[in-house]
């Protein structure tokens, strides 16, 4: 018989991995969206391509591959799905706006990059422009007015800021200067999608073009004070001038 020991040294040795030390991690996979994100995504579609009088629970539920009863858990009527949505869109445009908001005193840079951010935001959203339309449409809710005025007084306060500051015309009301450029970008980004030649041909051409039309006009250049020559000049001409008067007279 073989002692125990022997038979314990022929085994084979185990393998153990050592994981490479120069490999790059795996990336985390992305968390899947919750319930509730589906079904706001799928409203804000349903909402954009039929306003919120032609939209039903029920097509959003299917657009979201969900329950109808699932939508009523997280909102228990469509206008609440309504309010949701356009709250959501609000938030993501007041986030990304938020620098120039807060701005304390905004100069020309500040406008500028506020004029790209709010022409990008309407331009790369297509269902927040539509949604914005079917408000004009439909109607607004009294939540949604109350919630419109907040960051409406919150937008003029940025513009007197910058009115005060030098950076703006002040011979409009602020709200005033504020909705000539807010329309001016959203009919470019609503026209220039379907009329031939509306549209602009570079970003920085619309910005400089809204830029000239609320922009406070530059300051006068100082004058020069005459040089010490000059006025010895001017003076032996206006005597020269003198003599000749009184020699004639």
């Amino acid at each position: 018989m073989h002692h125990p020991r022997s038979v314990k040294a022929r085994l084979p040795r185990r393998v153990v991995a050592v994981p490479d030390a120069a490999a790059p991690p795996k990336p985390a996979p992305s968390p899947a969206p919750s319930a509730r994100d589906r079904i706001l995504r799928a409203a804000e579609v349903e909402f954009a391509e039929h306003g919120r009088g032609g939209s039903s629970v029920r097509a959003i539920a299917q657009r979201a591959g969900c329950a109808q009863s699932l939508i009523h858990h997280y909102f228990p009527t469509k206008e609440d799905l309504w309010l949701a949505v356009g709250a959501g869109i609000a938030d993501a445009f007041f986030h990304l706006e938020a620098p120039f908001l807060d701005d304390p005193r905004p100069d020309r840079e500040s406008i500028r990059r506020g004029i790209r951010l709010y022409w990008r935001f309407w331009r790369d959203h297509p269902t927040a422009a539509r949604i914005y339309l079917w408000r004009l449409l439909e109607g607004a809710t009294p939540e949604s007015l109350a919630r419109d005025q907040r960051h409406h007084e919150r937008s003029v306060a940025a513009f007197e800021r910058a009115q005060a500051a030098g950076t703006l015309r002040t011979d409009l009301p602020a709200a005033m200067v504020m909705n000539i450029l807010a329309g001016a970008i959203l009919h470019f980004c609503f026209h220039g999608r379907q009329i031939v030649g509306a549209a602009t041909e570079s970003e920085e051409m619309l910005v400089e073009a809204l830029m000239t039309l609320i922009q406070a006009p530059a300051p006068p250049a100082p004058e020069q004070a005459p040089s010490p020559s000059r006025n010895r000049q001017s003076t032996r001409g206006a005597r020269t001038v003198t003599n000749r008067q009184q020699g004639t007279g």
